[in-house]
């Protein structure tokens, strides 16, 4: 399994506030409620294969999964902040997997659309709007270029981490995280992260990179590693995450600290740095940050 040829892309998008609106906490479950109206308005078609995907009645396990998980992520890149006033950026990447990509353009009109929207609460007095600034395409980690048409899309590269003692490691979580467990984990295990990220990645895979190799070799291999990695410490704190799609429900926020061999994990924890764990990672949930210490 080579993590470094999953195919993600990621767009930098800045809009100016043009009048005063507000955000839940984690403004991304709310600027993804919006995207997906403009896109259903753009293109319903583009909607049904981006923002609420159906598994084909042949898939196995079809009862269980009858909806995919979409294939993006929305990261919010601002201090959570709920309040925007006149004048306001509002910047987010939208990260793009794999075929994905070739919406691209009904992703960019209905980027387009979201300044003919009132946005925000739902309360009247909450609502306002934005303009689109700039679209923004990542080359690499860390450089940025305009983006005027897909010839300049490519694959975003997974940084390689050389050069530093990899014996222990903290996760850093963002925003909330639901890794399918309603209480507060006193003790996050490194296997249950493990099984989380490996499971979502087998899905993504399957129905929207076919061609990258995911083989259930190194899978085993994985899982078993985890098994040996040692919880150090969990800090988490309970969030009520308010979400435009489903009922509010309760997610953490906070960090969890590891010792072991991690080597063989990193490509895998960098590529879900871009890709999120746990419950609503395309409204931006689920977002870490991996910490060498």
């Amino acid at each position: 399994m080579n993590p470094h040829s999953f195919p993600i892309y990621r767009l930098r998008v800045t809009y100016t506030v043009s009048r005063r609106l507000q955000f839940s906490p984690f403004s991304g479950t709310s600027i993804y409620g919006i995207l997906g109206r403009a896109l259903m308005k753009v293109n319903p078609r583009a909607y049904e294969h981006v923002f609420r995907v159906e598994a084909p009645r042949s898939y196995e396990h079809y009862k269980k999964t009858p909806i995919l998980p979409s294939p993006f992520v929305l990261k919010v890149v601002q201090e959570p902040k709920e309040m925007f006033e006149k004048g306001d950026l509002y910047v987010f990447d939208l990260v793009l997997i794999g075929q994905s990509i070739h919406y691209l353009h009904d992703v960019m009109d209905s980027l387009v659309e979201i300044e003919n929207m009132e946005v925000g609460n739902k309360s009247k007095q909450a609502r306002g709007e934005m303009k689109l600034s700039c679209i923004e395409f990542y080359e690499s980690a860390d450089r940025v270029l305009p983006l005027f048409s897909t010839s300049q899309v490519c694959l975003f590269r997974i940084p390689e981490t050389v050069g530093k003692n990899s014996e222990r490691l903290q996760l850093n979580f963002l925003s909330p995280v639901n890794l399918g467990k309603s209480e507060l984990p006193k003790k996050l295990a490194f296997d249950l992260v493990t099984k989380r990220m490996l499971g979502r990645l087998e899905l993504l895979s399957l129905f929207y990179a076919p061609d990258f190799s995911f083989e259930q070799t190194a899978v085993s291999f994985l899982e078993q590693s985890a098994l040996q990695i040692e919880h150090l410490e969990s800090k988490f704190e309970s969030q009520n995450v308010v979400h435009s799609r489903i009922k509010p429900y309760y997610a953490h926020i906070g960090q969890a600290s590891f010792q072991g061999n991690f080597e063989p994990f990193l490509p895998l924890l960098h590529l879900f740095e871009q890709l999120h764990i746990g419950s609503n990672t395309s409204a931006g949930l689920g977002e870490f940050e991996l910490q060498l210490l």
